[in-house]
C-alpha cells in the first residue's frame, strides 16, 4: 500500500482507518505478531503470497500493528484500509475463526495479557438497531430492496413436533404448561443456485413469512422495522392493510413511491417514528401480524426485550409475530464473538447473537408470548450472503457514484463475507420464528 492510497482515505470520516497505530512497545508487539501470524497461517493452510492454500495478500506491514493492537477489530480495520486482501475472503475468515486469531507471544500469561488489552467496542451505547439506507439495500440486495435471507426453491423441508421446556415463572404449576409443543422445521441446502435466482428467493421468503403469520384479506400487518417495504406490498396484494414502521425519511419516501407505482397507496401506510422501538402508545393500530426481518439481533439484549414486549402489546389476541433472525449455535465461541467487533464498531453498535435457548428463555420470562414454530434455513442464508456479495461487487461503480467510498465498500464486503464464514462454519444459523400469545393461567 503506498502513501497516496492512505492519503485517499477520508480521515474525518474514517479516523481510525486513516491513522497508523502507535503506542508504547507496539512496534515490538507488531514484530512478534508478524512471526506468530505466519506460524498461524502455515498451521491452518493460509498462503501468504504462495500458490497452495487459501491465499491472502498483505500489502502493508501496518497490518501487523493493527492486529497486535486490536485483534479482530484490527484485522477488519486493516482490510478497510486496504492493507490486506483475499480473493477467497469468506474461506479465509473461516480459517481465521478456526485459529482463534491468537497472534502474539506464546504462553498463558501472554494470552491473558492480550485479552485484557484488547480495545473495547466503539459502541455509542445506543440499543437502536437502525435501518439500512434503501440505496445500500439496492446495491447488495437488488431492485426488490429486501436485505434479508432468501428462500430458494430447491431446499427440501423436514418438520417434526417437539416438546420444548417452558422457561417461564411457575412452569408446570397452577395450570401453567411445563412444555410447549413447537413445530420445528429444517430446510435442506439449495442446489445449483445462480445470482439470477436471488429475486425469486427473496419473494419466496417474504411470502413464506406472510404464510407463517397467516396473513389474509382484511388483516392489519406491521413490517417493523422497515425491511424495505416489500413485505408490506406483498401483504397488501393479499388484501391486507399494511403499515411500514420506519425511522428514516429515506424509507418513508421509497416505500410511498413504490406503493404508489404498484397502485397500493390505499392499503400501505408508512408510520415514521423517532426511534426504532417506540412506545406502543405511538402506534395507531393493533395488528394481526407483526414481522421483523433480521433486526432483533441488532437491538442488543435489552432492546430485544423491549421490542418483543412492544410487539406483544400491539398484537391482537389471536395475532402472530414472525421474526427472522440470525442465531448463535453451540459452536459460537469467543473468536466468533470477537470477530464481529468491526460490525459493532461501524454498523450496529449493539449487535448481539443469542442462542435459540436464550431466545426462548427471553420470550418465556420477559413476555406473555410463546414460541409456536421454528424454521431453520442456514444454507439459504449463506447462499444469500454469497449472492449479495456478488451483486454488491457488480455495483461498485454505482456505489462510488452515489457516495459510498472505497472504505465503506470494503466494510460492507467484509461484513457480508464474515457473516457467510460464521454460517458456513456452523457458528451462526438463520431461524424464522413464529410467536403467539401464551395461554393464560387456567385457560
Amino acid at each position: 500500500m503506498n502513501s497516496a492510497d492512505r492519503l485517499a482515505i477520508d480521515a474525518q470520516r474514517w479516523p481510525r482507518i486513516a491513522r497508523i497505530p502507535e503506542g508504547k512497545l507496539l512496534g515490538r508487539r507488531a514484530q512478534l505478531s508478524e512471526k506468530s501470524f505466519e506460524r498461524l497461517c502455515e498451521r491452518y493452510g493460509i498462503a501468504l503470497g504462495g500458490e497452495s492454500g487459501v491465499r491472502m495478500h498483505i500489502a502493508d506491514s501496518t497490518f501487523y500493528a493493527r492486529v497486535a493492537e486490536g485483534d479482530w477489530l484490527g484485522l477488519g480495520e486493516a482490510f478497510l484500509a486496504g492493507e490486506w486482501s483475499s480473493e477467497e475472503l469468506p474461506n479465509l475468515l473461516s480459517l481465521l475463526l478456526d485459529s482463534g486469531l491468537e497472534v502474539g507471544p506464546e504462553g498463558s500469561f501472554a494470552r491473558g495479557l492480550r485479552r485484557l488489552t484488547r480495545p473495547r467496542s466503539l459502541s455509542d451505547g445506543s440499543d437502536d438497531g437502525g435501518e439500512l439506507p434503501t440505496s445500500l439495500l439496492q446495491l447488495f440486495a437488488g431492485d426488490l430492496i429486501f436485505g434479508g435471507s432468501g428462500l430458494f426453491a430447491s431446499g427440501v423441508r423436514t418438520t417434526s413436533r417437539e416438546e420444548i421446556p417452558n422457561n417461564g415463572k411457575g412452569a408446570g404449576r397452577s395450570g401453567i404448561p411445563a412444555k410447549w409443543a413447537v413445530d420445528v422445521t429444517y430446510v435442506d441446502a439449495p442446489r445449483n443456485v445462480v445470482r439470477a435466482d436471488l429475486p425469486a428467493a427473496q419473494l419466496r421468503c417474504i411470502d413464506h413469512l406472510l404464510d407463517m403469520a397467516r396473513v389474509r384479506a382484511g388483516d392489519r400487518v406491521a413490517e417493523w422495522p422497515s425491511a424495505g417495504g416489500e413485505i408490506a406490498l406483498r401483504a397488501a396484494e393479499r388484501g391486507a392493510g399494511a403499515d411500514v414502521i420506519t425511522v428514516s425519511d429515506d424509507h418513508t419516501e421509497s416505500v410511498m413511491q413504490r406503493a404508489s407505482e404498484a397502485g397500493l397507496s390505499g392499503a400501505v401506510r408508512v408510520e415514521q417514528v423517532g426511534r426504532s422501538i417506540p412506545s406502543p402508545r405511538e402506534f395507531t393500530s393493533d395488528y394481526e401480524a407483526v414481522i421483523n426481518v433480521e433486526r432483533l439481533e441488532t437491538f442488543g439484549e435489552a432492546g430485544m426485550v423491549r421490542w418483543l414486549r412492544s410487539a406483544e402489546r400491539i398484537l391482537v389476541e389471536r395475532g402472530t409475530i414472525v421474526a427472522q433472525l440470525a442465531i448463535a449455535t453451540e459452536k459460537f465461541d469467543e473468536a466468533a464473538h470477537r470477530s464481529v467487533e468491526l460490525i459493532r464498531a461501524y454498523v450496529w453498535p449493539q449487535l448481539n447473537f443469542v442462542t435459540m435457548e436464550q431466545f426462548r428463555r427471553v420470550v418465556d420470562r420477559e413476555t406473555g408470548l410463546r414460541v409456536a414454530a421454528e424454521e431453520y434455513i442456514p444454507a439459504h442464508y449463506a447462499t444469500t450472503l454469497r449472492l449479495q456479495r456478488s451483486v454488491f461487487a457488480g455495483n461498485a461503480r454505482v456505489a462510488a457514484g452515489i457516495g459510498y467510498d472505497r472504505v465503506f465498500r470494503r466494510l460492507w464486503d467484509y461484513s457480508l463475507a464474515l457473516l457467510e464464514a460464521l454460517v458456513e462454519s456452523g457458528r451462526l444459523t438463520m431461524v424464522q420464528v413464529e410467536l403467539i400469545h401464551a395461554p393464560r393461567r387456567g385457560r
